[in-house]
């Protein structure tokens, strides 16, 4: 989990964080935002609709009282420059959502 001071505001804590995945060795990477007065909160996960970009979090429910949590599913930091991401799209990950889609063992969503 590490801090990322520059996206951070008065009331919200803004991590990048990564968490191990079910292959060994994977992992899947997100942005929390956590409300920085102490208490009890409801949470938000977040998840994708398709294509390869960088994630910012959400500060602006954080900010009204929840914990949210916006993951990535590619297995790649989501905090890298914007060129990154396009590359991959138009490279490595290009057509991702069909990649082993015949075989439920190798697909890429699992």
């Amino acid at each position: 989990m590490e801090l990322l001071p520059e996206r951070c505001t008065n009331q919200v804590n803004v991590y990048h964080v990564s968490f191990q995945n079910i292959r060994n060795g994977s992992r899947t990477y997100g942005i929390l935002c956590l409300p920085k007065t102490p208490g009890k909160y409801p949470a938000l996960l977040r998840v994708p609709g398709a294509g390869v970009r960088p994630y910012s979090g959400d500060v602006e429910v954080a900010s009204k009282g929840a914990i949210t949590l916006e993951i990535g599913i590619h297995g790649i930091p989501v905090t890298m420059p914007q060129k990154v991401y396009d590359n991959l799209g138009n490279g490595a990950l290009y057509g991702y959502p069909y990649m082993n889609d015949n075989n439920r063992d190798e697909s890429y969503y699992k």
